[in-house]
């Protein structure tokens, strides 16, 4: 079996020399890799065991059982989770109410409806405008949103007079769709 002798001082000869050899902007860059050494150790090792990991799990087979339904069924499902046209006083209210909560004033409020005949779905336009910060009204139309699963935004058009003002004019135009083809009584 041979024997491997490393002589210390001749190592420590040799790494004065290359240390002799580096400018100063080489012994920075040695230094900076030797200190990322420990950064790499901590952080991007264990990430790449967790990737390999999520990728392992994700590449398994699921165990999914389809849901059988008609295309009768599920339109059927969509229609009933709309409010009845009956409601469409009630749903501009909750519209109101939601401006109330979020303490936005809505001015300028016009209604119009637009349905047809035949169609499942009746289509109800509220325009109206309201003087707010881009934040607020963000967080208003996110709120409407996300209280009101009927209801969507058809444009927002947004103005200012002055570049550094805070206060934007905007004109929304919302959509509240209703299950035109629902009896009264339900």
């Amino acid at each position: 079996m041979a024997r491997i002798v490393i002589n210390i001082n001749h190592l420590q000869w040799v790494l004065l020399r290359l240390i002799e050899r580096l400018s100063w902007l080489g012994c920075a860059g040695a230094f900076m890799l030797l200190a990322a050494l420990p950064a790499y150790l901590w952080m991007i090792k264990p990430l790449n065991s967790d990737l390999a990991a999520t990728t392992q799990l994700a590449n398994q087979p699921h165990k999914t059982t389809p849901i059988k339904t008609t295309e009768a069924d599920q339109l059927n499902a969509f229609l009933s989770a709309l409010p009845s046209q009956t409601n469409r006083a009630s749903s501009v209210q909750a519209v109101m109410d939601v401006a109330a909560q979020e303490h936005v004033l809505l001015d300028d409020v016009t209604y119009k409806t637009d349905a047809k005949q035949n169609d499942a779905i009746h289509h109800y336009q509220v325009e109206f405008t309201l003087l707010a910060s881009y934040s607020e009204i963000q967080h208003f139309l996110s709120t409407l949103l996300h209280t009101l699963n009927y209801v969507s935004i058809d444009s927002i058009v947004l103005s200012r007079e002055v570049v550094q003002d805070e206060v934007v004019e905007a004109r929304i135009r919302l959509v509240l769709h209703f299950n035109q083809l629902q009896s009264p009584a339900s």
